[in-house]
């Protein structure tokens, strides 16, 4: 099989869309990739990713393929998972403590960040409005998220996230005290809780 057939049946694998990092990872050069890219006319949709002309870009799915360590947080996760009906104005993530964010915070995006021991705490994968999967922080990690960054956050948001929480049929409270335990914010949630229990 050709480079260029091996590289089209990986954008076809992909709806259309094509990263430079998966593109060498098959084995094709860099100068073989960029010629790809050139000779099917592609754009370049951000750093490293690639689209054919007229594809419906899942904005997300970029965003996790430009920068793996990223995972879906707060508003965005619960959107994800269907807690919240709208998707938020700026789209949340979370970086480990130490990542250099500074152009992600310049796109626009909403950054938080946690300790490296606590990364991977409720990390899921979820499927975005487009059906792709990116990684997302699961329901109660999200919660205790919002209740970490309630200073940075609306109120509302909390509260309306507790409320819709609470009436789910596969809420896990138990999950919910474990993370908030661990995440040092139950004596925050606490009360929260008790009000809507």
């Amino acid at each position: 099989m050709s480079s260029a057939e091996v590289l089209s049946k990986l954008m076809k694998s992909n709806a259309g869309i094509i990263c430079t990092r998966d593109a060498l990872a098959t084995g094709v050069s860099a100068p073989t990739f960029l010629t790809f890219v050139r000779n099917q006319g592609l754009e370049r949709v951000a750093h490293g990713v690639y689209a054919e002309p007229g594809v419906w870009i899942d904005e997300l799915w970029v965003l996790h393929r430009r920068v793996e360590r990223l995972v879906f947080s707060h508003l965005t996760a619960l959107y994800l998972h269907g807690v919240r009906e709208y998707e938020p104005v700026r789209v949340n993530v979370t970086v480990p403590t130490g990542y250099n964010a500074t152009n992600l915070r310049g796109e626009g995006f909403e950054v938080f960040s946690v300790k490296k021991s606590a990364f991977d705490l409720g990390r899921s994968s979820v499927r975005t409005p487009e059906g792709n999967l990116v990684p997302a922080y699961d329901v109660e990690r999200s919660i205790c998220d919002l209740v970490r960054s309630r200073g940075q956050l609306d109120k509302r948001s909390l509260i309306e996230a507790l409320e819709l929480y609470v009436r789910r049929p596969d809420k896990d409270l138990d999950r919910l005290v474990a993370y908030a335990e661990a995440l040092r914010v139950w004596r925050v949630l606490k009360p929260y809780l008790e009000v809507l229990l």
